[in-house]
């Protein structure tokens, strides 16, 4: 039976007491409303089974008065929680310790969580990619097999070089770098082939080994329109081994319609003493010894003067000399102002010459000269320069009708302008 409203008025203070209330006699209805405030509830007085579920709302909790302090252990569980009630920002970082996450089965060792964009994450397996022939410097390359690698031997880098040592082809040629441009017709009605390519590579045949090529090797190329054009760049072995020693030859090979070597700028500059321009695919006749082009030479020299009895005492007012040679013909012009001998006797000749004359049997060389305060013999009226074979100078000698020829005589005074083409050693 509940109690009735019993007045305050003419009731002492502390006079009803808990013990003077039985169990469950005051209910909601007897209590004005705010009239229990926490002062008025003993401390634990009110625990979780006095609290009937659902009875605590939002509305009746001021805000701020549950702290972890009135929670007691485990009270709050996973049923109590609304779903999806914990979002991150209710996670204190590193809170989700590795003792937190799955651990691994037998199933899933050594696989990696995988998100699914949006489904729940899966463990996969994480393919490892094999490098085959792995060495120290070896260049990667990919192979014709899955998730592996190749490891080449014959391209290595050591940090500061990069070599390319190649690997023998099925054309014979050990190719080091080979770039192409494979037509897939020909504008001129050829065979479809290989186009213009830049090849480095060696080929070890007959001791040749061809370095760099640029060519169109089939019809239709961007060089021409016949077998194509070619530029290459051969190495000599020395001694027959694989070792390459000097560049031996620069081959163009034309279409039939001409190919030419241009050089914008600078020159054509033969490196080594006895090789020059070929001329050999050219006809020739049957006395030809040789259709090499190997030299080209320009400049000064100081002519000198010379009798029976050596070199003048003279003084020179006026010296110079002027040459070219091509190949092994040399022109030679100079001028001689001389006077003041007195150690002159015999013949005269002039000496110093840019270059020897060939020793070849019975070589017989003349020049045209000009003179003045020369001694003719009597009645002689023609002089002419005059170089044997293997000779340093040319004598002067003079000629007359119906009579031999004559040498020059000394003079202590004198002009001479002159020139000779011959032949040098």
């Amino acid at each position: 039976m509940g109690l009735t409203q019993v007045s305050t008025d003419g009731v002492k203070n502390d006079a009803i007491t808990k013990v003077k209330i039985p169990a469950n006699q005051i209910e909601a209805s007897e209590l004005a409303d705010n009239a229990v405030d926490t002062a008025a509830i003993v401390n634990q007085a009110v625990n979780a089974s006095k609290i009937a579920d659902g009875t605590i709302t939002d509305s009746k909790l001021v805000g701020g008065t549950i702290t972890n302090a009135s929670i007691a252990t485990t009270t709050i569980t996973r049923g109590k929680m609304a779903n999806n009630s914990v979002g991150s920002t209710e996670i204190i970082d590193e809170a989700v310790t590795l003792a937190k996450l799955e651990h691994g089965t037998s199933s899933n060792d050594g696989k990696f969580l995988r998100a699914n964009n949006g489904a729940d994450p899966t463990f996969e397996t994480v393919t490892s990619t094999n490098i085959i022939n792995n060495a120290n410097n070896k260049l990667i390359t990919g192979s014709g097999t899955a998730n592996t690698l190749e490891a080449e031997s014959t391209a290595t880098y050591d940090g500061t070089k990069l070599f390319l040592s190649g690997g023998s082809g099925s054309d014979g040629h050990i190719n080091m770098l080979e770039l192409k441009h494979l037509n897939t017709a020909s504008s001129t009605g050829g065979s479809t082939g290989d186009g213009p390519a830049i090849l480095l590579n060696g080929y070890y045949a007959n001791n040749e080994w061809p370095m760099a090529k640029i060519a169109a090797d089939n019809a239709g190329g961007q060089f021409g329109s016949g077998y194509g054009s070619e530029l290459s760049f051969w190495v000599h072995p020395a001694n027959g081994t694989q070792t390459a020693s000097v560049v031996k030859a620069v081959d163009i090979i034309g279409d039939g319609s001409g190919a030419n070597l241009t050089i914008t700028d600078g020159n054509l500059k033969i490196a080594t003493a006895g090789h020059g321009i070929d001329f050999s695919a050219d006809g020739n006749n049957s006395g030809m010894t040789s259709e090499l082009l190997d030299d080209y030479e320009e400049g000064t020299w100081s002519p000198q003067v010379h009798t029976q009895n050596g070199h003048t005492n003279a003084t020179y007012h006026y010296q110079q000399g002027y040459y070219t040679k091509v190949g092994r013909v040399v022109h030679a012009s100079f001028y001689i102002h001389w006077s003041g001998a007195t150690n002159h006797s015999g013949y005269i000749y002039f000496n110093n010459f840019p270059f020897n004359s060939a020793n070849l049997a019975h070589l017989s060389q003349v020049g045209s000269v000009m003179l003045h305060s020369a001694s003719f013999p009597s009645g002689y009226t023609d002089a002419v320069l005059y170089m044997g074979a293997n000779s340093p100078g040319t004598n002067l000698y003079y000629s007359k009708s119906g009579s031999g020829w004559a040498a020059g005589g000394n003079t202590n005074a004198g002009e001479i302008i002159a020139s000779i083409t011959y032949i040098a050693a």
